[in-house]
């Protein structure tokens, strides 16, 4: 017998599950579990808590766990959901496909919503979708070939059966299997977006051998220690680099982050850190674990540059960076990452991870790429054909604008002229 077919599956949701994650149980016919705050007294290998244990596990096996896909953070949620929190995200759901252990985990948030966000405008045209996201590392694979085909099955019986209309699945990286089966198979079946994107990584040690790599030249570590003692004179000597990793440090670093932030452009689009009570309770929340580091340039008592991130499985996943404009003639934000790569090297981490995008810093400090793509999956109903229409429209404009900008090398110039417009409107 196919080893696939005997993998059961187990529906994690917070108790009480909503309508959404019913119907994925419904639809494979798995057992849904309730992990609200009644399932963590009872230890059982099969109740709610158990299987949590035994998510922690796979994830430590296969040394892919991230933020994102975490046990602890997801009963977490689902606790909170559980309670009558409201989760922006949606209602938090998680499959775990198991024989004698776990085999794969897919991980995600279910909720109703409209169209894709191009088409915002439209949303009071066209009906709301039931949508199931999963995030960037929301899957993840131990046993290839049955957890691969256990995965790809799913999928595609949650939308084949009407559970959902639309799957989100972020940042799936180009070459790997889980893409080939995905755009195999489940995009010869059914309605298929595919938004390519790359991830730039700087590795600082050797595959294997662990030993630090010396990144850059001669002439340019001079450069920068010259930058960089420009810099500290700029401010009288009175220059500090900060490193925040602690519980009780945490709340300090959110709020000098949240300064330099509101001097940027990245208010306008409301993106980067935010001196906010979700932000400073997740930084807490990973500095317990061991997981949260912040770093700061401080010039004067001012913060002038930050970084923020968390380091796990020996990759440093950038979350947000900015530096104050007016001091751009320094390249602080250059600066800065440049020492955050040996503090981070010194610790035994291996690689530095920037995130999807293409910005002209990470090109620059960056060692090797990769090719990811954000599939979208729509499912057979009318409604789903007519935003996967939307889609499609939404998004060939975009790109070809995108390319436009690019073949007449303007691409930089526009982002920073953007970035420029946006700081000035506030």
């Amino acid at each position: 017998m196919n080893r696939s077919s005997v993998l059961r599956t187990d529906i994690l949701a917070a108790a009480g599950a909503g309508a959404i994650a019913q119907a994925c149980a419904d639809a494979v016919s798995a057992r849904l579990v309730g992990c609200g705050h009644a399932d963590t007294a009872h230890p059982d290998a099969r109740t709610g808590a158990g299987l949590l244990q035994e998510w922690e596990d796979f994830l430590a096996e296969t040394r892919q766990s991230t933020r994102y896909n975490g046990a602890r953070r997801f009963q977490a949620r689902a606790a909170a959901v559980a309670a009558g929190a409201k989760d922006n995200w949606g209602e938090p759901v998680a499959a775990l496909f198991s024989d004698t252990g776990v085999r794969a985990l897919i991980t995600g948030a279910a909720r109703a919503r409209g169209p894709w966000y191009g088409a915002r405008r439209l949303s009071g045209l066209l009906p709301p979708l039931r949508c199931l996201s999963i995030p960037e590392s929301g899957i993840v694979l131990g046993d290839q070939a049955a957890a691969l085909d256990a995965v790809r099955r799913h999928l595609g019986a949650l939308l084949d059966r009407g559970a959902v209309d639309r799957i989100d699945i972020l940042n799936v990286p180009t070459d790997s299997a889980l893409h080939a089966a995905l755009a195999r198979d489940l995009g010869g079946r059914f309605r298929v977006m595919s938004n390519d994107h790359v991830r730039h990584l700087r590795q600082l040690r050797e595959p294997g051998s662990g030993a630090p790599i010396q990144q850059n030249s001669a002439k340019t570590r001079q450069s920068l220690r010259r930058k960089l003692r420009n810099l500290s004179d700029a401010f009288g000597g009175a220059f500090e680099f900060l490193r925040f990793d602690a519980p009780e440090s945490t709340d300090r670093f959110v709020a000098l982050a949240a300064e330099v932030t509101a001097h940027t452009y990245q208010v306008a689009l409301n993106v980067g850190v935010k001196d906010d009570a979700p932000t400073r309770a997740l930084a807490r929340e990973l500095a317990a674990e061991g997981l949260f580091r912040g770093y700061v340039f401080l010039g004067a008592g001012r913060p002038i540059a930050h970084v923020m991130g968390d380091l796990e499985c020996g990759t440093f996943r950038l979350w947000a960076t900015s530096f104050l404009p007016e001091w751009g003639r320094f390249s602080p934000g250059i600066l800065l990452l440049d020492r955050v790569f040996d503090d981070l090297t010194e610790e035994g981490a291996e690689r530095f991870d920037f995130g999807h995008g293409d910005a002209a810093y990470k090109r620059l400090l960056s060692t090797g790429s990769q090719t990811e793509a954000d599939l979208t999956l729509y499912g057979p109903g009318k409604a789903a054909a007519l935003a996967w229409a939307v889609h499609c429209v939404t998004v060939r404009c975009k790109s070809l604008l995108r390319q436009a900008a690019a073949r007449w090398g303007v691409l930089d110039w526009l982002r920073k002229a953007g970035r420029g417009a946006l700081r000035r409107m506030g």
